[in-house]
Order: structure tokens, then sequence, then C-alpha cells
């Protein structure tokens, strides 16, 4: 259990500097972690349920890992990849006992489907499946999923200026609503 635990800290944590820096962090061949990715994912992996933190670092660790694959190596099989992203976007947040909407959780999988549903649309600005998952992420209950999305959505301006709008004139509602009208 502890070695599951770090191979998913591993990944995450080489998918978080990929994406820090722009290019695929060196410490790990993209290779090596679609083979540790694709070790960790299961059918049930983004699937509602009692979670615990293991649980949670591994689902971002897939999720951060896709990700990686959308955005820095478009040559590979994404075939694996949209997959996974999909059903890490359709995963809803469980709020539990000491869920809190400020929490920073630099590992959730929403995270990154918001960084790959943003290089997609730089690519193919008019995917409107793309484009209905991004402004969802804006609304998600834990405000550091919002705030990534809103500055993925945002960052679209030079290819879809008219999504970037939106996407702001949205996250400024959520900002102005009480969150019971949430």
């Amino acid at each position: 259990e502890g070695s599951s635990y770090l191979s998913a800290f591993g990944l995450f944590h080489w998918a978080d500097k990929s994406f820090e820096q722009g290019a695929l962090a060196e410490n790990m061949s993209i290779d090596q972690a679609l083979v540790g990715a694709t070790a960790l994912d299961r059918p049930d992996l983004f699937q509602s349920g009692e979670g615990d933190d293991q649980l949670s670092m591994t689902r971002g660790a897939v999720a951060g890992v896709a990700a990686a694959v959308v955005v820095f190596a478009p040559g590979e099989d994404r075939s694996w990849a949209e997959d996974v992203l999909a059903r890490a976007a359709d995963l809803a947040e469980e709020p539990g006992p000491l869920w809190f909407a400020g929490s920073q959780i630099a590992w959730h999988q929403a995270i990154f489907v918001a960084r790959a549903a943003a290089a997609d649309l730089r690519r193919n600005p008019d995917d409107q499946a793309k484009i209905q998952r991004l402004l969802a992420l804006i609304t998600h209950p834990l405000e550091c999923v919002g705030l990534e999305a809103t500055a993925q959505i945002i960052s679209l301006w030079a290819v879809a200026p008219r999504l970037a709008w939106e996407g702001l004139r949205l996250a400024l509602q959520l900002c102005i609503s009480e969150p019971d009208d949430r």
C-alpha cells in the first residue's frame, strides 16, 4: 500500500512539474509515466464512494499523466488519456465531514481535466464538448478547481475571445452570488 502511494505521488509530482515547466519533466519519460499510470488505473478509480487521501492522490496522478499526454505528447495514443479525463470529469465532488470549499488540493483530478481541455481548445476552439467541460469546471464546488478552470479559459483569449469573456462572466457571477444560490 505504501509503495502504491509513493508511485502515485511520484507520478503526480512529474505531471505537476511538467505543467509548471510547460514541457515534460525530465525526471521521467512519458513511457515510464504511462506505464506507472496505467498500472494504477482501474475501471472504478473515478467512481463515487468512500475515498481517502491515497485514492485522491491516485486519481490526481492518473489524471495528471493523462493530461500531460494530451498537452505535451500529442503524438502518443490519446485513447487511454481521453478515457481517463472523461471519467475524471464525470466524478462528482463528494463533500465529507472535513470537506471545505477553500481546501487547496493541488493533485485534484479536475485541475488536470481543466488543463487538458484548454490545450484541446487551443488546437480546436470549436470543440463543444471541451467548452462545456471547461465551463462546468468553473462552477466546481472546490475553489482551487474553479480558479484553475477560470485561469485556463482566460488563457484561451487569443483563440477564443468570446469563450474567455463568457468564462470570466460566469466566474464573476459565482463570486457575487450567495453560496445558497449556486
